[in-house]
């Protein structure tokens, strides 16, 4: 009830906000001036990757001068996703740049969607959809092997060429990208001696945090931890913290933001390398790529298809910075 009472509301203050901007919805009609243009950006979760994502949909919509940009979340649930794609697409939003939670669920929300006219361009997955402008994503198995790549080296030089290693994910949310992140690691950790005792899925860090403690009390003799995004590293580095065991579990992590460089820098040497992706550059194309359509410009040679968006590690000798 709750769910429909939001889905009402939300629909409710787009449309009044559409009606009162003179917005004739749709973009089946022709090319459109960008001053006319209303697009929205839908991610799936409230976190550092995330908001960097909403910050290039927002920042590609105010340099192509559109009328507004209205930004949706839906908060990992699959009737919220389905429910803000079919509002906009009730409200007559021309363009939806979007972070997809469920494929499944979601491919026939945006197919009707673009059916009714609204533009579609996918971010951080390769959705595999014809109807689409064109996506931005990374290759999840492919950063995952360059971080493996960095955690094997460790464990040759450090540990003397065998790790217990504990692996953190978020199969219950994105299996198949979750995945191919799992299957990049163990692939760059094939041919040592190393063992997998336990894994769970904790997309968050303060879920990740209390399953990481668990699995460490369960499991003393870890000594590395594969996470497989930025809520699972960021709960492990504090799990080990909480625990005592810095400086005898490692943890090998994906995404990059200010909280993770400063965790590369930390004298308690923790957390050893991660891998950092590029979701401004992802939200920034697509949503650029999605106004351009919308404007009339041929996107004939992008249509259903997705770019990869290069990442880049950041280790304990190479931190980086985002400033």
């Amino acid at each position: 009830m709750k769910k429909r009472i939001f889905a009402i509301c939300v629909s409710a203050i787009i449309v009044l906000s559409l009606v009162a901007c003179g917005q004739s919805g749709g973009s089946d009609s022709g090319p459109m001036d960008a001053a006319d243009i209303v697009v929205a950006g839908m991610v799936f979760q409230e976190d550092q990757f995330m908001k960097t994502m909403i910050a290039g949909y927002e920042d590609a919509a105010r340099d192509m001068g559109v009328k507004e940009c209205m930004i949706g979340n839906s908060a990992s649930d699959i009737a919220k996703e389905k429910e803000l794609i079919e509002t906009y697409q009730a409200a007559g939003v021309n363009g939806l740049a979007i972070a997809v939670y469920d494929p499944d669920v979601a491919i026939p929300a945006l197919e009707a969607a673009d059916d009714a006219g609204m533009k579609i361009a996918a971010t951080n997955i390769d959705l595999n959809a014809p109807f689409m402008v064109g996506g931005f994503t990374s290759d999840s198995k492919a950063l995952a092997a360059q971080c493996g790549e960095a955690a094997a080296k460790f464990i040759s030089e450090n540990l003397g060429g065998s790790a217990t290693i504990g692996i953190i994910h978020f199969l219950e949310q994105v299996p198949e990208q979750a995945q191919q992140r799992i299957d990049g690691f163990k692939s760059a950790l094939e041919g040592l001696d190393v063992e997998y005792v336990a894994d769970f899925s904790a997309p968050l860090p303060d879920v990740s945090f209390q399953r990481s403690s668990d699995m460490i009390t369960a499991n003393p003799d870890i000594n590395v931890i594969l996470a497989c995004n930025d809520g699972g590293t960021k709960g492990a580095v504090a799990a080990i913290q909480a625990a005592g065991r810095a400086g005898e579990i490692f943890v090998f992590g994906f995404d990059v933001d200010e909280e993770v460089i400063d965790m590369l820098k930390s004298d308690e040497n923790i957390l050893q390398a991660a891998i950092g992706q590029d979701p401004y550059t992802m939200g920034y194309e697509a949503m650029a790529l999605l106004i351009r359509a919308l404007t009339g410009e041929d996107y004939s040679a992008t249509q259903g298809k997705t770019t990869i968006v290069p990442g880049k590690l950041a280790d304990r000798a190479n931190p980086g910075s985002l400033s």
